[in-house]
């Protein structure tokens, strides 16, 4: 059979070889395409496309205007195993995914639902999640980040806006990277990566700032440079951490990034919890 686009399709449509569970929320502006199977519990939001060939599993919510790519899965349940398996099914039962407005999601991409049924996997809005990329339950992706080809992220994973995994690297399970941070290709993450850093190598180490996505994101060059000299300062090893928070202390945390910089090294993960 072969489909041809129209652009009565831009209003809505489900494909006649789609399967589309009773249960699910379809938007009618939504365009479910060939070949595409969506789960009970699933809710798609205006404007929102499933191109081809994309599994979509529920509970899961996604927002408005996304784009998901052939063969994708979404929402599937939680990979691990637990030794009691009743609580395994129960948690994958309760699980939850929420992707949010505009998000992309290139070919082969998979993320799995949450694991509770108060906190789901997120992906933030503006998130671009490209090929062969994976996002582990109760994972937090957030706004604008981008996932290159291949990178892979764990459970209980929380990424801040903004960042940048490059291809091939990955985040271990319970690390959390700050706001505007990148890690480079085939890097391996294996700690928590502060805010506005560029790290590299397996594990990864802060090697500087991340001055290019600063000024993408719009910092000023007074901003810029506050922040490269708090990273200086953070990844100096030769400096006990006692040292290196005294340097990073007023005035130098007059800068509001600064300040978001020292929190974040200085506050306790409550990554245990997810």
């Amino acid at each position: 059979m072969t489909h041809v686009h129209s652009p009565a399709a831009d209003a809505g449509s489900i494909d006649a070889t789609a399967v589309v569970d009773t249960r699910a929320e379809i938007h009618p502006r939504a365009v479910v395409g060939p070949w595409c199977r969506v789960g009970p519990g699933v809710r798609i939001g205006a404007g929102t496309r499933l191109l081809s060939h994309v599994v979509v599993e529920g509970p899961a919510v996604l927002g408005e205007d996304v784009v998901v790519h052939p063969f994708s899965v979404l929402g599937g349940a939680a990979q691990q195993r637990r030794q009691d398996r009743a609580e395994e099914r129960r948690d994958a039962e309760l699980g939850r995914l929420v992707i949010g407005d505009r998000a992309t999601i290139r070919e082969y991409v998979t993320v799995n639902r949450s694991t509770h049924d108060g906190r789901p996997t997120t992906i933030g809005a503006d998130c671009m999640l490209l090929a062969g990329a994976h996002v582990g339950h109760d994972s937090v992706v957030g706004e604008g980040s981008i996932l290159a080809n291949g990178a892979q992220v764990a459970g209980h994973v929380a990424l801040g806006g903004g960042v940048r995994l490059a291809g091939m690297s990955g985040v271990t399970q319970r690390a959390r990277v700050g706001r505007l941070s990148f890690v480079a290709g085939f890097g391996g993450v294996t700690r928590d990566v502060p805010p506005f850093a560029w790290v590299a190598g397996t594990p990864a180490s802060v090697r500087k700032a991340n001055r290019v996505g600063l000024r993408r994101a719009g910092l000023d060059d007074d901003a810029v440079d506050a922040v490269s000299a708090a990273v200086e300062i953070w990844r100096d090893q030769e400096l006990p951490v006692v040292r290196r928070l005294e340097l990073l202390a007023p005035p130098a945390a007059n800068s509001a990034e600064v300040r978001e910089f020292l929190e974040f090294v200085t506050a306790p993960s409550d990554l245990g919890s997810l």
